[in-house]
């Protein structure tokens, strides 16, 4: 059974630090998505622990308020989709993608793991 992260907002109790993460891990964190239904990163994983980390910046929190369908959402209410979403599908199919090319040859595809789950997040 995997565990889920509690999130953990600036502005809550005992954070007065603006640069204090977003997202407290456990060892594994999961998000719910319409198109793959559940996103599961593993911190022991060193790319999904990149993306998680990544995730925990101020920067990429920002993409949640970014829209990539503009302003169709005011006429069709079920058309949100923000930046944030599609960089965090985006990363779990490049990790899922690059365990596999690993399973064949990984001295190829170890190198290029990391590089390749930070890419697919922006």
């Amino acid at each position: 059974m995997a565990k889920s992260s509690s999130l953990k907002k600036s502005g809550e109790e005992g954070s007065n630090n603006q640069d204090q993460k977003l997202l407290q891990p456990s060892t594994t964190v999961s998000f719910a998505d319409v198109a793959h239904q559940t996103l599961i990163f593993n911190s022991n994983d060193p790319a999904s622990k990149l993306v998680l980390e990544l995730l925990d910046t101020r920067w990429m929190q920002r993409l949640r308020d970014v829209r990539q369908t503009g302003n169709t959402q005011l006429l069709y209410m079920y058309t949100e989709h923000s930046r944030f979403g599609h960089g965090l599908g985006v990363a779990y199919l490049a990790i899922k993608l690059m365990n596999h090319l690993a399973t064949t040859s990984p001295e190829e595809i170890e190198p290029y793991k990391l590089a390749v789950a930070g890419a697919a997040l922006l």
